[in-house]
């Protein structure tokens, strides 16, 4: 995505629309039961019209219906392009591969949208980023410790490596699993449970 595209909303908006269309009510909805709207910043339903226009007119998400219901004001349904699916993955990938927290977050939940192998390899790049973060701020304390600066004036370097040490011991972990195949997932095996799970719903 541009620079104004791509932001965790986006993406998450994005993806979300990549598993079926959806119009606005319903999409801030399925946001809220799963949590999106903790991770991302989507403070009222209105919030999400301007980030569908922005990808609309970048050509990855476009007007499936408009569903006319006595009952309710006329909803239009939106859904995704073929663009669209692209860019949802070319993001979850660019997220994972990161070392930014909330499309880190918000991108592990869509892990399936890529395969096994790919996602794979954005953590080992975000895991690589994680530790070179960790050896400057490590470098920083040595140096500090070298001049006599007392600790007090370390206390965020100090918080910023326990942060660091433990987002690495989780994407080791993570890793390992997707390596290993014991965590692992096909585009037939989430179809089956989608329908498994729409099936239940009704």
């Amino acid at each position: 995505m541009a620079a104004d595209r791509r932001s965790p909303l986006a993406f998450v908006v994005l993806a979300t629309l990549a598993e079926r269309p959806l119009h606005v009510y319903a999409l801030f909805r399925v946001l809220q039961e799963r949590g999106k709207t903790e991770i991302v910043a989507v403070p009222t339903r209105a919030s999400l019209y301007p980030v569908l226009e922005r990808l609309g007119r970048a050509g990855f998400v476009e007007v499936h219906a408009t569903e006319r219901d006595s009952r309710r004001p006329e909803r239009t349904v939106y859904r995704v392009t073929a663009a669209g699916e692209a860019e949802a993955r070319a993001a979850l990938l660019h997220y994972l591969a990161s070392s930014e927290r909330i499309g880190f977050t918000a991108a592990l939940s869509f892990a399936m949208l890529a395969t096994p192998s790919e996602v794979a390899d954005a953590l080992a790049a975000r895991r690589a980023l994680l530790e070179s973060e960790r050896a400057a701020l490590l470098d920083g304390l040595a140096a500090g410790q070298e001049i006599g600066l007392p600790d007090l004036f370390q206390l965020d370097e100090r918080y910023r490596v326990a942060l660091l040490d433990a987002d690495l011991d989780q994407v080791d972990g993570l890793l390992a699993r997707v390596r290993s195949g014991e965590l692992t997932w096909s585009r037939e095996w989430i179809e089956q449970i989608a329908a498994e799970l729409e099936g239940a719903a009704e």
